[in-house]
């Protein structure tokens, strides 16, 4: 399910139209991606220096956007396929 199937149920004035949706939606989607790492890791702070990818946050976000891909948004192929390299190491035991 996505949000654009729940907005409509909800009513209400203030509700955002499906245009306002999936423009929320791709601006979030691209937000996501900028804090992307060349190795497939996502981080809280991706602008700082000192950032590190968050194992927590980096399984979050790589279910979040193949979730959006299931759901018909377009999400930046290349997010997706750096992502499981990532987590397939996160899987691995420490040398």
């Amino acid at each position: 399910m996505a949000l654009r199937d729940v907005v409509p149920a909800l009513g209400g004035s203030g509700m955002p139209d499906d245009a306002e949706i999936e423009a929320i939606v791709a601006r979030d989607l691209e937000q996501l991606g900028r804090g992307q790492d060349p190795a497939g890791g996502f981080d809280f702070w991706p602008t700082s220096r000192l950032s590190r990818p968050s194992p927590y946050l980096s399984v979050h976000v790589a279910h979040a956007l193949v979730a959006a891909r299931a759901q018909g948004y377009a999400v930046d192929a290349t997010l997706l396929r750096r992502s499981p390299g990532y987590l397939a190491d996160l899987a691995q035991p420490p040398a």
